[in-house]
């Protein structure tokens, strides 16, 4: 049941269709993982807390370093050299007092995927390396929990979702895997190639917003397509991403990473 303060916190997302009073609702009993707290988590992690998602558990092994600050913008001067889960649980209260915080300073492997991201509604895959996100693919095509991904690096982001219910040829849709069969290559990063901060930010809020839309549930949920957006050109593309025949996480053959 919502009370009068929930009815004036959250006015403007009872307006749409996609929420009302049950969305709100939806969102309150969600369970989320964020996993990576750089660019892309420190600004999704913000959204959903003050949307009123009821527990975030986050993951990420680092700490806030100067260079993190003109992109990752709720961390501070002052937080430099402070673990990046702390900082951001703390500042996370200070949006929503009544959010649930999981802050875990550990990295993600696949020696602990599967007790870290347990008893979850949804993954978000804000890490920074390739080995990292296929990872989480397999995890999520696994136990068969919704994924969102996304990145940025020079002047282009792109976002994307995943769900293993709605994967196969019969949806013309694949995986992560499928888009980038790649493991332990080498790609692109902030680091060794570059980005403006309004970059990082704008696939972070796509990524915030294919989170909300999975959580409230809505029947219009675009699955396996690709946004990439080059803010240099102001180009936008949509591309779906096909189900690779031989892919060995979404096409029903003995997995790769096992």
């Amino acid at each position: 049941m919502l009370l009068d303060a929930d009815f004036l916190r959250y006015s403007r997302q009872l307006m749409l269709p996609l929420c009302g009073e049950s969305g709100i609702q939806r969102l309150r009993q969600a369970r989320v993982a964020l996993v990576g707290l750089g660019g892309l988590g420190s600004l999704v992690a913000p959204y959903l807390a003050a949307a009123g998602v009821g527990t975030l558990r986050l993951f990420d092994h680092d700490s806030v370093s100067l260079s993190n600050l003109p992109r990752q913008w709720l961390y501070q001067e002052t937080d430099v050299q402070m673990p990046k889960v702390a900082v951001m649980a703390r500042q996370l209260k200070t949006i929503h007092a009544g959010l649930k915080v999981g802050a875990t300073a550990v990295r993600v492997s696949a020696d602990n995927v599967h007790h870290l991201l347990s008893d979850i509604d949804l993954i978000i895959d804000c890490s920074d390396n390739m080995a990292t996100r296929q990872l989480l693919n397999q995890h999520a095509f696994k136990t068969e929990t919704p994924l969102v991904t996304g990145a940025a690096i020079g002047m282009q982001a792109q976002g994307m979702a995943f769900h293993s219910a709605h994967c196969g040829a019969e949806y013309n849709a694949g995986c992560y895997h499928c888009l980038y069969p790649i493991t332990e290559l080498a790609a692109g990063s902030c680091q060794t190639d570059g980005v403006l901060g309004p970059v990082v930010g704008m696939a972070g809020c796509y990524q915030a917003t294919l989170a909300l839309r999975i959580l409230l549930q809505d029947p219009a949920m675009q699955w396996s397509q690709l946004w990439r957006f080059d803010l240099a050109s102001g180009n936008q593309q949509i591309i779906q991403i096909t189900q690779d025949p031989a892919c060995p996480v979404c096409a029903g053959h003995a997995s790769a990473f096992s």
